[in-house]
Parts: structure tokens; sequence; C-alpha cells
């Protein structure tokens, strides 16, 4: 975290969340300043949005047309899926893609312990829930 804030606006931090040491109260953060007071949003216009908090997702979805809301999270699980029924990721079942199938297409944890559970075959969804259809 230290890394995207100045050094003026580290030195004002007194404090930490225990359990979340990644994350820190920076004073003066918000949309328009996501790493502090002395950033703005100038060079990252085209970046995700951060520093949004419910009320103001469901603000702005109340602004953008009548009766505009938050997608349910089925409503949500189907777009990510690109409208596609059935699958685990939205380009197939397969989460490495490629002509050798060694290619990511999403930011996963990645370790030798993920390639033997390839190796070994399927895994089980040992709690029914999310991928629950496709057992």
């Amino acid at each position: 975290v230290e890394a995207f804030i100045s050094s003026e606006v580290n030195a004002s931090i007194t404090s930490q969340v225990a359990n979340a040491p990644w994350w820190l109260p920076v004073n003066g953060a918000d949309w328009r300043h996501p790493n502090g007071p002395d950033t703005s949003i100038d060079d990252i216009m085209d970046h995700p949005v951060t520093q949004v908090s419910l009320r103001d997702a469901e603000t702005f979805c109340s602004w953008s047309r009548p009766d505009g809301r938050l997608p349910m999270e089925v409503e949500w699980e189907f777009a990510a899926r690109g409208g596609k029924q059935q699958r685990r990721f939205p380009w197939g079942q397969s989460m490495l893609t490629g002509k050798r199938k060694d290619t990511h297409r999403m930011n996963v944890w990645q370790s030798e312990l993920d390639a033997k559970l390839q190796e070994d075959g399927p895994v089980r969804n040992l709690y029914g829930y999310g991928e629950r259809s496709l057992d």
C-alpha cells in the first residue's frame, strides 16, 4: 500500500486495521484522490472505479435512470458469465486457455498445488455453493 501513497501522507498515518494490514486509513482519500489528497484520477481515467461505498453506488443507480438499482447476485453472475449458462467461466469450462492450455484469463492464485489439482482431475465442491449446478 505504501508504494501508492506519498511520503507526506504515509507520515500522517497513525493507525491501521489489525486484521487488514494491507488497508491504511488515508485522510483525504476519495474517488477524486484515490491514494490521498495529493493524488488525482487524471492519469487513471481508464482504470476501474475505487473508493465507492454502497450508498454511492445506489445513489448513482438512482441518478442514472428512473428506477435504477444495483444488480442482484444472480443478475451479476449472469452478466459476468457473458450471458452463458452452465459455464464456470465466461469463456468455457476450463480456467486455462490457449493452445497449450497454460494461459490464465483472470487474476487467480497460481501455485504448484494448482497444477497438481488439475492433474488429479475435477475438484469436488464440498460446500454445495457457487458451481453447484455444474456438479
